[in-house]
């Protein structure tokens, strides 16, 4: 009797002990089921997460950088003149130049939560200008010397005929050499100037332009991807200066050549403008955290103080020869590049 006790006691131990597995079996099945469901979740969830909610997670502070190239455009003018005669103004070249431009941004987390997300950003850009030396004023003149003929007195023809052709001789002697450098009087044959060649530049260059503003960008998606548009308000400033240029040749029959030549470079000179802009860029290719597009951009430049320049350089002892240029206070400018964005979105 006491052998059938300890039979059946050791055969309900192992009864207990097979339950037991059975149901630890299937709390770990059930708890694996149970982790694996959730990933599964947490995945989904990622993957099907609403672009709203990944703007969100975007609208941090976002640098970017752009490079472009461009076109300035500027009307110019000058005006030369000396110590003894002020020129007739003539007309030169507007101001054209290529340019490439160099831009940085940085987008703030301020947007708004409506249709186009506009997004505030602030921007900063310097442009380098490839023209240099554009003509403010050119002036191509040859004049006679009619001063001597037949008479032995200088000006004598001049007060015997007050007519159209004396104020072309008196033109002569303001603007041109009535002797050479060899002995004799204006009478002299071997010392005559016959004629004068005058050639004057009055130049302009732009060393460079510089702006700093504060944009909005509005996103607007168009098929496949976002068309962005950025209307911006900044602060445009330029650096120029004017450069003469001055070459008389005076000729006579029996001598040789006497030619003048000065050059003069005016202090370079800072103008200060107020630029409305506005660009419209399109997404290209988005990979990581960065993102590429393309832009188109134009530029409006109101001057507040209109640049006026100014050179000298001395012609004789008591003659010298004043440069004067001045751009107008309104400018143009059009271009187009491409920006590279770093977004933070992994």
């Amino acid at each position: 009797m006491m052998r059938a006790l300890i039979s059946m006691g050791a055969s309900r131990s192992d009864r207990n002990a097979a339950s037991l597995a059975q149901l630890l079996i299937l709390l770990i099945a059930f708890v694996s089921g149970s982790v694996a469901n959730a990933a599964d979740d947490g995945e989904a969830a990622t993957e099907e997460e609403p672009p709203a909610r990944q703007e969100r997670r975007e609208a941090g502070w976002s640098p970017a950088g752009s490079f472009s190239f461009g076109v300035i455009t500027q009307s110019i003018s000058g005006d030369t003149s000396s110590d003894t005669i002020d020129y007739p103004q003539q007309t030169g070249d507007s101001y054209i130049s290529e340019y490439f431009q160099f831009e940085a941004k940085l987008y703030t987390p301020l947007q708004l939560d409506i249709p186009t997300k506009p997004r505030l950003y602030l921007t900063a850009g310097v442009q380098v200008p490839l023209a240099s030396e554009l003509i403010a004023e050119r002036i191509d003149q040859e004049l006679i010397n009619r001063y001597g003929e037949g008479v032995n007195t200088p000006g004598a023809n001049l007060l015997e005929n007050p007519d159209d052709s004396a104020f072309i001789e008196q033109e002569f002697l303001d603007n041109c050499l009535q002797n050479a450098s060899a002995p004799g009087t204006v009478t002299n044959p071997f010392s005559r100037i016959e004629s004068c060649a005058l050639r004057i530049r009055n130049k302009v260059t732009v060393n460079a332009t510089w702006q700093a503003g504060l944009g909005v960008e509005f996103s607007i998606p168009v098929a496949d991807t976002v068309l962005r548009l950025r209307p911006a308000l900044e602060y445009f400033g330029m650096a120029v200066q004017t450069e003469g240029e001055f070459v008389r040749t005076n000729s006579g029959a029996t001598l040789d050549d006497v030619e003048e030549q000065i050059s003069a470079v005016g202090d370079p000179e800072f103008f200060h403008a107020v630029a409305p802009s506005i660009a419209i860029g399109v997404d290209v290719l988005e990979d990581g955290p960065w993102r590429w597009s393309m832009f188109v951009q134009g530029r409006g430049m109101w001057f507040m103080n209109r640049p006026n320049l100014a050179a000298q350089a001395a012609l004789s002892a008591t003659n010298n020869i004043n440069f004067s240029s001045s751009l107008d206070n309104v400018a143009w400018q059009v271009g187009g590049g491409f920006q590279v964005q770093w977004t933070g979105l992994r």
